[in-house]
């Protein structure tokens, strides 16, 4: 199993999206929902590529069934559009993307979605001061025992 930076993106400083946990939340209402793995993935790939003029729906296929794409029907697709569509707006999120009629989808350029936080630098942040406050309390210790 591959360990994962937890990544949390903030999109249109309305929302968080938690890579790893699958959640998004308003930051408004705090409202949260979990989404399905599909669906993640989907988002994940939107967010990814958002910088596209067009995401064509073979690269979003092929994104998210792999090889299989080929046998999954258009059909398949535009479900897991419109159930993703409805979570974003559940959240918040309106317009996120839209749909480009026989071709793709296209992230809406007035939605900005900020550099991902990495978790796991604010863990090594804490374990840094955590070592620091420990080498505090031991000199301090050490200070005191000589000292007496």
């Amino acid at each position: 199993m591959v360990n994962r930076i937890m990544t949390i993106y903030t999109i249109n400083n309305q929302c968080t999206y938690d890579d790893k946990t699958h959640e998004i939340k308003n930051l408004k209402s705090s409202d949260r929902l979990i989404m399905t793995s599909m669906r993640v993935r989907c988002l994940r790939y939107m967010i990814q590529n958002s910088h596209e003029e067009v995401i064509h729906k073979k690269q979003l296929a092929q994104a998210l069934w792999g090889e299989r794409c080929q046998f999954v029907n258009d059909a398949n697709l535009t479900q897991l559009l419109y159930l993703l569509r409805r979570d974003l707006r559940e959240c918040g999120l309106h317009d996120f993307f839209s749909t480009i009629p026989r071709q793709g989808v296209k992230v809406n350029a007035d939605i900005i979605i900020n550099k991902p936080v990495k978790k796991l630098w604010l863990h090594q942040r804490l374990c840094k001061n955590i070592l620091f406050i420990t080498v505090l309390i031991i000199s301090s210790v050490l200070a005191f025992i000589f000292t007496h």
